[in-house]
């Protein structure tokens, strides 16, 4: 019974930044749990990759090219998923960060700097669940969503404060989400990882960074991957309006 819930098999999934790190796991992950999916991100060549390994370990995907903080793009995705497919049951938002954006205290901060990481981290998100919601509310195909925030969301740092407006505004879009759309059996989560070994975090992390985590190491893509999976599959089809949180405990730091 329990473990026929966690299985996604025909489900349609779009996974949004699916190319590398905690994206590529996730991607992998759904498609090893039975999902028909697309592999969206802006570098193609990573997301053909990604998305010809899940066809190579016996899974279904297809790679698709978009700048999910273009309108227009992300609408097009949306509805070129369900022409190869069928309505959407699943959307995972992975894409986010810095970028090219320097962490630096908020004075520094240009405009230019502050609008490109809302639009990496929040901005984005809005565009990619507008679209996806109104596809299952137009097909009567309610579904899932699952974004990842992060911990600097939760708690403030030093030289954080774009990038941690933005998770936290993901958070709080989560919930209104899903206190709108509960009605049409819609879900929306969110998780708020710690410290992850993605490609672009790895060259950071050192002996003494991984001591201060009561768990004494960083997480793995994989860690992040399995709670999304429990989250959009039907194990958690009570759970809705939540941000649950990855980070191996540095948060009782702040507790």
């Amino acid at each position: 019974m329990y473990l026929s819930k966690l299985s996604l098999e025909g489900k349609v999934a779009i996974v949004a930044g699916g190319g590398r790190g905690m994206g590529e796991a996730i991607s992998h992950a759904l498609g090893e749990a039975g999902s028909k999916l697309v592999v969206a991100d802006y570098n193609e060549s990573r997301a053909t990759a990604v998305a010809n390994q899940v066809v190579k370990d016996g899974g279904t995907a297809i790679p698709y090219r978009v700048d999910l903080r273009d309108t227009g793009m992300v609408d097009d995705m949306t509805k070129a998923t369900v022409t190869e497919y069928g309505p959407i049951d699943v959307l995972v938002n992975v894409a986010g960060g810095m970028s090219r954006y320097p962490w630096v205290p908020t004075a520094e901060w240009t405009d230019d700097a502050w609008d490109g990481v809302m639009d990496l981290n929040l901005r984005y998100v809005f565009l990619t669940c507008r679209a996806v919601i109104n596809s299952m509310l137009e097909h009567n195909h309610p579904g899932v969503i699952t974004s990842i925030a992060s911990i600097s969301g939760l708690e403030s740092s030093p030289n954080h404060s774009a990038y941690g407006a933005g998770k936290a505004g993901l958070m709080q879009f989560t919930k209104t989400l899903a206190w709108e759309y509960g009605p049409q059996g819609i879900r929306v989560n969110a998780i708020a990882p710690g410290s992850i070994r993605t490609p672009l975090v790895a060259a950071g992390i050192t002996e003494e960074s991984e001591a201060k985590i009561p768990l004494k190491r960083v997480g793995e893509p994989s860690e992040i991957a399995s709670a999304v999976l429990f989250l959009v599959s039907d194990l958690a089809s009570y759970i809705t309006g939540q941000t649950i949180v990855v980070d191996g405990g540095v948060k009782l730091r702040f507790t």
